[in-house]
């Protein structure tokens, strides 16, 4: 009994040694897709994060080159006096 399992082994190693190989192969492969998922995402938002960060820029020198007479005005005009 010991012999024949021995010998089943010893046939089909190659086989399960193929598999094992196909199974890390998939493994890696996803955590590989994985990973560049991440990095899409982060490269997303620190896109959005840059637009944000220009138009907040934009704004504070057009703030910056008006006058303070000219800042109160207009947001006198945009608060609403009651």
């Amino acid at each position: 009994m010991t012999g024949l399992l021995f010998s089943l082994i010893d046939q089909l190693w190659p086989i399960i040694a193929m598999a094992g190989t196909a199974l890390v192969a998939l493994f890696l492969v996803f955590l590989k897709g994985k990973s560049a998922g991440k990095q899409a995402e982060r490269d997303k938002v620190a896109k959005q994060e840059q637009k944000a960060r220009d138009t907040a820029s934009k704004i504070d020198r057009s703030i910056a080159a008006n006058d303070p007479g000219a800042n109160r005005k207009e947001l006198g005009e945009w608060s609403g006096k009651p």
